[in-house]
């Protein structure tokens, strides 16, 4: 009989997208004690704003009852956002009279999502720095990147005749969303595919970008030229990025 030749490999599925998440509308100091730095758009579970419900310089305890003095921003992150028109519960301590008190506050601000990847933003668009890439299965594949290699198409579209903003338009999106990128090596000269996800907050992009990277010490940055304000720099929509300074103290939008 007929040897039937072996079926090729499957993928493996990807990981499931999470849902779309949202923010509560306050800026907060990236280190402990998360202080508040700014009152954005504080609202209540009927979407009224309780902008006077919390004041610059009070003190983040915690987030659904879950202490959060000792939690990096990141992590922090993780407890606030969530799917929209929720509510999530806020411990506050008063800077002024050192008594606690409890904020209950509407998740109604969109989140957007990177890929962890920083692009120029003039053409041609090169990779600056690869900090954290997954692809659709979450496995890390940074080693597959170099810095210096060129984005050619993004989802089967050319860089080259698109107004492209790198920034809005290939590493920010909808959250856990591939990206089919098509890259052409700076050493080999030949281009390569790579299917990446948008795994990082917006707001963790960004203040990477400022930093210069996910693993650099904060305190030491040497923000390159131009770079800090990327997403602003585009017109970032949806208000998730917009307002982003460099305060004396570093914070974060949440």
């Amino acid at each position: 009989g007929k040897r039937v030749p072996p079926a090729p490999p499957k993928a493996p599925p990807a990981e499931p997208a999470r849902p779309a998440m949202y923010g509560i509308g306050l800026k907060v100091a990236d280190y402990p004690p998360h202080s508040i730095l700014e009152v954005n758009d504080l609202r209540d579970e009927k979407g009224r704003s309780i902008k006077g419900a919390t004041r610059k310089g009070d003190i983040l305890e915690a987030i659904n009852d879950v202490s959060v003095h000792d939690l990096s921003i990141e992590q922090l992150e993780l407890f606030v956002f969530g799917p929209k028109d929720t509510t999530v519960s806020l411990l506050m301590v008063s800077q002024s009279t050192g008594s606690p008190y409890h904020v209950n506050a509407l998740r109604h601000i969109p989140i957007s999502f990177a890929l962890g990847i920083s692009l120029t933003l003039k053409r041609p668009f090169q990779v600056q720095r690869v900090d954290e890439l997954l692809d659709a299965q979450n496995n890390n594949v940074n080693h597959l990147v170099e810095a210096g290699d060129i984005v050619e198409a993004f989802n089967g579209m050319s860089v080259a005749e698109l107004a492209i903003r790198p920034v809005h338009d290939i590493i920010f999106g909808p959250i856990d969303s591939i990206v089919n990128l098509t890259l052409r090596s700076v050493r080999t000269n030949s281009t390569y595919e790579l299917a990446v996800k948008r795994h990082l907050p917006a707001v963790s992009w960004q203040r990477w970008e400022e930093y210069g990277g996910m693993t650099q010490d904060a305190g030491s940055s040497v923000v390159s030229s131009g770079i800090e304000n990327a997403a602003e720099n585009e017109g970032a929509e949806g208000g998730n990025v917009i307002g982003f300074g460099n305060d004396d103290v570093t914070g974060e939008f949440i």
